[in-house]
């Protein structure tokens, strides 16, 4: 994306929420057309305020309304502006304004009251395609309302009697003409159009080949296309054409998609035509042919990259179910194309500017299976840029993704959940991570747990929760039915098992409480602390012992263990003693870590507890058995040198300080600097202790001499 296109995106944003509402400017018609769209791109239609800034401050030259809403909220700013381009798109919000007596629209009528003097004389482009009647004699009254017009679409249009000959006796400067789905039947009269570079008639049928014989006066026609857009092999268009035995001298290039063409027919026309260069046979007997022609480039879908120019060709001709089938053969290609023969900047690019040329969909969907399908892939070899925009693209889609109410579209949600998580995992951005995980959150809440839990959406859930910042996830914790859906998907994995599964849903569930204390205070609530036990007891895993004590610290700490009843305690004292006291596991130092912060949090208190003399001894018995290598990032944000030295000051429990030390020995193993004064303040303290009598036959001697000697002395 260009600094310009960043610029004009900027500007759009401003407009819309406001910030220039105030602001004196008047943008060049580059840059209004531009902005003008990315309004319409992102609102879909324009609010009054809105409508007022654009026709004070914008100086169009382009308008169209192909994809978006035509509404008389328009009026003023096509009245302000000097037009050269204008494409009215489906005029149902504002037929009833222009009605004539036969209920048929008086387009004269409109064009005169939407475009000012300057518009009508200036206007060189004008696509009225439609299903609308217009009023009796409306192409003569045309004609000379627009006498510079050089591009005429009447694409759909009925034609009566004798009104295509009128159309081009009355716009002799017309280059380009699409008279495509029309009931022209007959060319009589096209030889008017002397200058006409352009010819789009596709889906026409004609009796005979003699109806195309005035087609051959256009000397100077470059580009003609006789299309069909599904393929009916009755039809016999490319066979009249031929049949006639004339040539266009100067036509570069011929559309004959979904016709009859075949090798015969190529072979014909290349000897009658000499400077044609390429030619479409997309949707024919010829679409995956690799047999090229000399001095020719044939567009069909036999590779991947003959593809991608098809596909290219379609969206410049607007030529909207094309580019859906193409796309459709674009995404079979790219299953069987191997990653180290994709160029995955072309590819990206042009399935991107497919899906933002058209609205439908068809277009929509099948593109994102392009996306999908090259994601699911080596994501790393995609350019920084085009990663970025496939996933932008792909946010934007989740956000929409419907419930899964049936099994038959699961393998397509799995893909697509796959691959955004291997563009987030390749290329972290934390802006993107919210919408992401919004859009993940609201998908659990839209469908049963047994169906997302197949889907890899809480893989992504929990990628974004490790990617975003803590006050990011503070203000998703705080919702209270975003902790209901992981308490719930907890207990559904629980019952079935699911390790890998426990252990992303703990994952993310820590990452929110060590954030919130709404979150922490909600899940007390529910008793959130015996689901704990369960999954401890449940898997007797290590690595989910640890996330689960984690959580429980994150309470702990936040509701400032009150929440922790007697209950509570006995039932985590029982289950310590009997599961937790394996001298070879990471998970028994760190439920020795979380009695210590109970006793701690007691002495601070001065409450009673009933259990510290069984507490105190359990810690002096385990927690220097087994020490981990580093603190793990669950601990750190509460556990620091200042305040194990604080504790080593004040404590006057014997299994306390023997935690404290053993922790300060596992900081001292990965720090490589500590502060001469925090090191002397240490061994004063350590020394001081180890003098104490009712510490003589305690490790605390043992331990403390190990840190000065290794650590602190040096």
């Amino acid at each position: 994306m260009s600094l310009y296109n960043i610029s004009c995106e900027k500007i759009a944003t401003y407009i819309q929420n406001g910030s220039y509402d105030n602001s004196v400017y008047r943008l060049d018609s580059k840059s209004s057309n531009k902005i003008y769209n990315l309004l319409l791109e992102k609102k879909n239609e324009l609010t009054d305020r809105i409508s007022l800034q654009v026709a004070a401050k914008f100086n169009l030259s382009e308008i169209s309304f192909k994809n978006f809403p035509n509404s008389t909220i328009y009026v003023e700013i096509l009245q302000k502006s000097c037009l050269k381009s204008l494409c009215l798109g489906n005029l149902k919000n504002i037929a009833s304004f222009f009605e004539d007596d036969q209920k048929s629209i008086n387009i004269c009528y409109l064009l005169s009251y939407y475009l000012n003097e300057d518009s009508r004389r200036n206007l060189q482009t004008l696509d009225l395609s439609g299903k609308e009647e217009f009023s009796t004699g409306w192409t003569v009254k045309i004609g000379h309302m627009f006498p510079s017009l050089t591009t005429l679409s009447i694409r759909g249009r009925t034609l009566y009697k004798k009104e295509f000959l009128v159309v081009c006796q009355n716009f002799p400067k017309l280059i380009s003409l699409d008279i495509s789905d029309t009931n022209v039947q007959l060319l009589f009269g096209i030889s008017y159009l002397i200058h006409l570079r352009e010819l789009t008639m596709q889906n026409l049928t004609f009796l005979s080949h003699f109806v195309w014989l005035d087609l051959f006066h256009l000397s100077g026609l470059e580009f003609l296309d006789i299309s069909r857009d599904k393929l009916n092999k009755d039809m016999k268009t490319v066979r009249q054409y031929v049949d006639c035995g004339m040539g266009l001298s100067n036509l570069r290039f011929l559309d004959c998609s979904g016709t009859d063409i075949d090798d015969q027919l190529v072979q014909c026309l290349q000897l009658s035509h000499p400077k044609l260069k390429q030619i479409c046979v997309f949707d024919s007997v010829l679409q995956r042919s690799t047999i090229q022609s000399a001095g020719m480039m044939t567009l069909n879908t036999a590779t991947l990259g003959s593809s991608l120019n098809c596909l290219n060709y379609f969206v410049a001709r607007r030529k909207e179910y094309a580019v859906w089938k193409c796309l459709k053969e674009i995404n079979t290609h790219v299953y069987n194309t191997k990653d180290d023969e994709l160029n995955h900047t072309n590819f990206i690019n042009c399935t991107l500017r497919a899906m933002n040329t058209f609205s439908s969909k068809n277009v929509g969907d099948e593109g994102i299976r392009c996306l999908v399908q090259i994601s699911m892939q080596e994501t790393m070899k995609m350019p920084i840029l085009e990663r970025s925009l496939a996933l932008k693209r792909l946010s934007n889609f989740i956000v929409d993704l419907p419930s899964l109410d049936s099994l038959d579209r699961l393998g397509f949600h799995v893909a697509v959940w796959q691959a955004v998580f291997n563009l987030l995992s390749n290329f972290p951005n934390d802006s993107d991570c919210e919408k992401i995980w919004l859009a993940a959150m609201g998908f659990l809440q839209k469908n049963h747990i047994s169906v997302y839990c197949q889907t890899g959406v809480l893989t992504v859930l929990h990628m974004c929760t490790t990617i975003m910042t803590q006050d990011q996830l503070s203000l998703f914790a705080e919702k209270r039915p975003h902790m209901l859906q992981l308490f719930l998907a907890l207990n559904w994995s629980l019952n079935k098992k699911e390790h890998n599964l426990t252990r992303c849903i703990m994952h993310i569930i820590h990452y929110l409480t060590k954030s919130s204390y709404e979150a922490c205070k909600y899940l007390e609530g529910i008793n959130f602390v015996s689901v704990l036990l369960d999954c401890m007891r449940s898997f007797n895993n290590d690595q989910i012992n640890v996330q689960c004590l984690a959580v429980m610290v994150n309470l702990a700490r936040h509701l400032e263990y009150k929440c922790f009843g007697i209950k509570m305690r006995l039932d985590f004292y029982i289950f310590f003693s009997a599961s937790f006291c394996d001298t070879k596991k990471e998970s028994t130092y760190y439920g020795c870590t979380y009695i210590a912060l109970l006793l701690i949090s007691s002495e601070k208190q001065n409450s009673n507890c009933w259990y510290w003399d069984d507490a105190n001894d359990l810690l002096m018995e385990n927690c220097s058995n087994y020490l981990p290598s580093s603190i793990a990032h669950y601990y750190k944000h509460l556990i620091t040198l200042d305040f194990l030295h604080d504790i080593l000051k004040t404590t006057k429990g014997i299994g306390l300080i023997l935690w404290a030390l053993s922790t300060i020995r596992i900081y001292l193993r990965s720090i490589s600097k500590i502060s001469r004064q925090f090191k002397c303040n240490l061994i004063f303290t350590i020394t001081k202790i180890s003098c104490k009598k009712q510490f003589e036959t305690t490790k605390i001697e043992e331990v403390g001499k190990i840190i000065m000697a290794n650590y602190l002395l040096l």
